[in-house]
């Protein structure tokens, strides 16, 4: 969920404070890469006014990582909307790998800087083959 859907946001994040009951959690704990992160999911079947807007909506999810990088202290809390329907582990382990994505993603924006090129259209999925092909052979 993207900051800029604020009142969805807000909603979502209600349903996870105080003493509501949570029905499904799941948890994972990764060492490794300068990391030691406790990964936290919680879901419940969204209520009705989430269904009714998010027409497929089956569930509301918080995942939270807290724990320690690079020696620093670390904490992140992410809030989904999902229709899949599936054990709150196995959607842990989606979340993760989707962010594991995103992190590849990051680096393509920041150190190819690929957000920043004019290309449009077929030439900036050219152009991003291109970034991540790997470097000709030299000619003899």
């Amino acid at each position: 969920m993207k900051a800029n859907q604020m009142t969805l946001c807000g909603q979502i994040r209600s349903q996870f404070q105080g003493k509501r009951r949570i029905p499904f959690v799941a948890t994972d704990h990764e060492i490794s890469h300068g990391r030691d992160i406790t990964w936290r999911l919680r879901a419940k079947e969204a209520p009705d006014h989430i269904r009714e807007a998010w027409i497929g909506t089956s569930w509301i999810v918080e995942v939270s990582a807290t724990g320690r990088r690079d020696g620093k202290p670390f904490q992140a809390t992410h809030l989904f909307l999902t229709s899949l329907r599936t054990t709150p582990e196995a959607l842990l382990q989606l979340v993760r790998a989707r962010w594991s994505i995103e992190g590849w993603h990051w680096i393509r924006d920041t150190q190819l800087q690929e957000d920043s090129h004019r290309n449009r259209g077929s030439g900036a999925g050219a152009m991003a083959t291109l970034h991540r092909s790997p470097e000709p052979a030299a000619a003899e």
